[in-house]
């Protein structure tokens, strides 16, 4: 018994994921919105050792990198991936100058107010960055390098483990054929639960919004955000359990 390993809950993903959402908003105390947020009531369920590295404004290649990066650290055995996939256009970019890396999305790129990286780095660094992507990203070749990567990661993960799991991943699994036959209904976590008006929702978002899981339905402010509040990352967390109960019996 004493050789026996915890087992490793590996999250990542964006603002759907990422309690500090609920920090930023007010909805919770500064430092405490990952205490709500379903990857810690996931792990505390099953008594995982959670590594969670969401964030808001992250990009399916910050995801991919990220997971390489602890891949190379850690056991692929005993560990179960939860995936959140952000929607849209995002990307990361490492600045030589700063020494770190940045979160791209549409929304840094084209409009002055958006806040994904607010801080005086990203505006030393902000010009040549818009510059770099109008000048030299082709966004449908963006799209497919992206698919292929992550792709290329969930397969080498199935080498070893089936234990890989995807929410919301539609919008790029949809794109191309390459990998028709890499996923299955065991590795996609579909937002379904008997109570919801929709038989199944896509996004977070939706799911939220329709079924008043929102921030904005707790805050109550007048303001729509559709990322999920206390009791949105309550119910993603009975429904992320759930498949795992059915999907991850002999890892439980």
């Amino acid at each position: 018994m004493g050789n026996v390993q915890p087992i490793n809950l590996y999250v990542n993903g964006c603002s759907w994921t990422d309690g500090d959402t609920m920090d930023l908003a007010g909805l919770t105390k500064n430092g405490t919105g990952r205490n709500y947020s379903y990857p810690t009531l996931v792990a505390n369920k099953f008594k995982y050792n959670l590594i969670d590295e969401s964030r808001y404004g992250g990009s399916i290649n910050r995801i991919i990198r990220m997971c390489w990066e602890y891949i190379m650290t850690n056991n692929i055995l005993n560990t179960i991936f939860i995936l959140e996939i952000p929607n849209g256009f995002r990307d990361e970019i490492y600045s030589n100058k700063i020494g770190r890396y940045f979160n791209i999305t549409s929304g840094n790129l084209y409009n002055s107010y958006d806040t994904t990286e607010d801080n005086a780095e990203w505006y030393d660094i902000k010009k040549d960055v818009i510059n770099s992507y109008f000048n030299f990203c082709n966004f449908d070749e963006f799209d497919k390098k992206e698919y292929i990567n992550l792709m290329g990661l969930i397969s080498y993960i199935q080498k070893y483990t089936n234990k890989i799991y995807l929410i919301q991943p539609y919008d790029i699994i949809d794109k191309y054929n390459a990998y028709t036959k890499l996923l299955n209904d065991s590795n996609i976590i579909k937002l379904s639960d008997n109570t919801f008006k929709s038989n199944e929702y896509k996004l977070i978002e939706n799911m939220c919004k329709y079924e008043k899981l929102s921030l904005g339905d707790e805050l109550n402010n007048g303001i729509e955000d559709t990322h999920p509040g206390i009791e949105g990352h309550k119910k993603l967390s009975e429904i992320i359990i759930k498949h795992l109960l059915k999907h991850a019996i002999n890892i439980i």
